[in-house]
Order: structure tokens, then sequence, then C-alpha cells
């Protein structure tokens, strides 16, 4: 993958709170009142980016879920995106939007389409889901290799980068294990990814703008290559409450370290119960 500063904070961010039991459980007869989320679930985050002199807020990521049909099926519908902010734009102008629909029903992804824009460089994928075949049906395009149609294969584990964060937030909190490690799965371009999470346990952190947020903590061992050094580079952190919602992220890369952090939320379906002094929105 091209060294993407906002795709990486909107894949740690979206990944921060994905563990299982070892193995990849579907979720199935999900009805909305069970699960830790609902519709019109609003969350805003800020992007900061260190490396030698440069150390400053560089972008913006959103999230938001609501219902939808997709082909006459009552779905979930998830937008997200990251952008730069107007004193990076001078020099770098950076867009990253997702677009995922999964089902009601076990959380699976159904469709995804992604639609980047960094500086000179564009990429524009549709991701349709065959889970019968076990592969994604992808339509590609970019500058560099323009379009093209793949196969991607999947297991039963795999999602895209945006709607992988719901499908985490079902999880088990009695399955957590300080020190194991739990299997992740993401297809993004034409590939997909795997990694691991260890669970570090809980901590309270102070996180600026918020302040404190009782949280679960876990370090990410990402893919190795351009950006990452290949060890436990992420540490995240998520809310230890009925919302589990990413709060803080930091990762290592080859040049600098990223961090991304809780700004504001709307339309959480359980009290922000972890946050020990309010100064965000709700």
């Amino acid at each position: 993958m091209r060294p993407r500063l906002i795709l990486i904070c909107c894949v740690l961010l979206l990944l921060a709170g994905h563990v299982s039991s070892g193995q990849c459980v579907r979720i199935h007869g999900s009805s909305e009142d069970s699960l830790p989320f609902k519709s019109g679930e609003r969350l805003n985050y800020t992007l900061h980016y260190k490396w030698g002199i440069i150390n400053a807020d560089v972008g913006e990521f959103r999230m938001s879920i609501d219902t939808a049909m997709l082909d006459g099926r009552k779905v979930w519908h998830s937008r997200a995106g990251g952008r730069s902010v107007k004193m990076v734009e001078r020099f770098f102008r950076l867009r990253e939007n997702f677009d995922t629909w999964f089902s009601r029903d076990g959380l699976h992804p159904l469709k995804f389409i992604r639609d980047t824009q960094e500086g000179r460089y564009w990429a524009n994928d549709v991701y349709l889901y065959d889970w019968s075949a076990r592969c994604i049906n992808a339509s590609l395009n970019n500058k560099r290799r323009g379009a093209r149609s793949v196969k991607i294969d999947i297991d039963e584990c795999t999602c895209d980068v945006s709607s992988i964060l719901y499908f985490a937030r079902c999880m088990d909190l009695s399955s957590l294990r300080k020190g194991a490690k739990y299997p992740l799965s993401f297809a993004i371009d034409d590939d997909t990814y795997r990694l691991f999470l260890t669970f570090l346990g809980r901590e309270t952190i102070d996180v600026e703008g918020l302040g404190k947020v009782r949280t679960l903590k876990f370090s990410c061992g990402l893919v190795e290559g351009e950006i990452f050094t290949g060890e436990d580079d992420a540490v995240l952190w998520i809310s230890d409450d009925g919302n589990l919602i990413p709060v803080y992220v930091e990762a290592e890369l080859i040049r600098g370290r990223v961090k991304g952090r809780l700004a504001s939320w709307q339309g959480l379906k359980n009290d922000f119960s972890s946050l020990e002094k309010n100064d965000g929105k709700q």
C-alpha cells in the first residue's frame, strides 16, 4: 500500500475494537436492541503527526452508522473517512472516503466503496461480497494502474476497513485474556491483510480535549513494509463501557509517529460511562 497518512489513521481507528476468542465468530440474529451502537451514531477524531520539526494536527476522521436499503434488503450503512486540515492542504491535499453496507443478521459486509484523493494520486474501488463463493468481486481504478476487475479470496473473518469496527464492537468482553493474541483480517486495494492484537489490560488515560477515560488497551502487530516496521507498532485504547468506541491510537511509522484522538460524538446508544470528565459533545 502507498504510505497514505490518512488511510493509516483510518485503518487503525477502525481496527481498534476487534478481538475474538482466537477464531472468527460471526454474530447471528443480531437485533438493534442487542448491539452496542444504533442508527444515528456519529464519531469524530483529530489526527496528529510528529516527525522532526513537524508536530501538529494534520487531519480529521469521522464515521457514522445508519439503516438503509440495499437491493430491497434492510441493512446497516456506515460512512467513514478522513481529510487533511487546511494548513496541510497548502502543501498536500488528502481525502479518504469509505462507504460500506453490511447485514443486520451476522454483520456480514455486502458492499464497499472507497474514494481516495491524495495530491495528484486518486483511487476508486468497489467491492461486492459473494459469501457463497468466499470472494470479493472488486472493481478497482487508480491513477497508477487504471481500471481492472479482480477477485479477492476471503475467509469468515474478512471485513473491509469500515465494517470491521461494527463487527468488532460486538465482542464478548468475558473472552478477553491479558497477553493473548487475537487474529484480524481486512481487505484493502486488491489484497487482504492479516495482523494480530494483544490485549494489554485496562488503563485510565488522559485524552486531550476529553479528560480521563477508562479504557481497554491493545497492542497491534501491523504488516511490515513501506510504512511499518512489522513489530507491535500501534497501541489502541477503546472505551471500557457499553459502547466500545475507539478513543485513542498511537502508531510508530518508519518516518514519524501518528496519533488519533476522539474529538466529539453524537447519538451513542449507551452512556459514555467510561469518561470521567465530560468535555466533548453528546
